[in-house]
């Protein structure tokens, strides 16, 4: 199909993945509604691959301040950076697991801007930026300067099981019981 000026494309990336080599790798999909039809139709589709390469906490400093899109992912301590495209987002993506803060099926009793005394956490007084500064985080990962920025928590010391929720549900009934 040959697109017209008017016909809206969108781009988007899927099958993420990182790879033994550590080549964080993706597909960019180029797709475009048939003005004719309504129907989404695909344009284009290309494989990418980003080396990752181990770096400094002070070398991130500097690429940070370069407004450059970029993956960093920390694992036992080491960093590793790759440039991204601007509108790659990572932010509901779960290809090294699930996000240990917060999501639907769990999430720490920690997840809050509070002081460690008051049992919150750093990351979110930090407003979940910087993975490098944050020693209790063992594996992880940041996109920083793009479109979507995330910061996703894989294994944490600091991890703290949040006490069981009541479902309000639960809380409904037994309030039918008082009447």
């Amino acid at each position: 199909m040959e697109r017209s000026e008017t016909t809206a494309t969108f781009i988007f990336f899927t099958d993420i993945y990182l790879d033994d080599n550590l080549v964080l790798n993706a597909r960019e999909m180029t797709r475009c509604i048939n003005p004719e039809t309504g129907k989404v139709e695909v344009l284009s589709g290309e494989n990418l691959k980003f080396p990752l390469v181990q770096v400094s906490a002070e070398d991130l400093a500097k690429f940070r301040s370069l407004d450059i899109s970029a993956f960093v992912l920390k694992d036992d301590g080491k960093l590793y950076y790759s440039q991204i495209p601007y509108n790659m987002s990572l932010y509901s993506s779960c290809f090294l697991g699930t996000h240990m803060c917060s999501n639907a099926m769990r999430e720490c009793s920690r997840s809050f801007s509070g002081s460690d005394k008051l049992g919150g956490c750093a990351k979110f007084r930090a407003h979940s930026t910087c993975i490098e500064n944050f020693p209790w985080i063992i594996k992880g990962y940041e996109t920083f300067n793009t479109r979507y920025d995330c910061f996703v928590v894989i294994s944490c010391s600091h991890y703290e099981e949040p006490l069981p929720r009541i479902s309000r549900s639960k809380i409904d009934s037994k309030a039918s019981l008082l009447d």
